[in-house]
């Protein structure tokens, strides 16, 4: 719902020509739309590596670290 509104805004901006509003809402629209995963999400990625020689680590703990990075914006498709 809230992706459709943006494409509206996305083609009233191209109509208009405001190249700065028309950015923003691209940016918006690729932000919400990766996080979403009707796009891909394109760049370097991220590599956590857990060095864990007492293997008390369990799988809460991975949970959360991974939560963490989707709550930052990660995509972890």
């Amino acid at each position: 719902q809230e992706n459709t509104e943006l494409e509206r805004t996305l083609s009233s901006l191209e109509q208009e020509g405001s190249e700065a509003a028309l950015d923003e809402a691209r940016t918006r629209l690729y932000t919400q739309s990766t996080q979403l995963g009707t796009e891909p999400a394109t760049g370097p990625g991220e590599v956590l590596t857990v060095d864990d020689p007492r293997e008390g680590v369990g799988s809460e703990v991975l949970h959360d670290k991974i939560q963490e990075l989707r709550a930052a914006g990660a995509d972890t498709s």
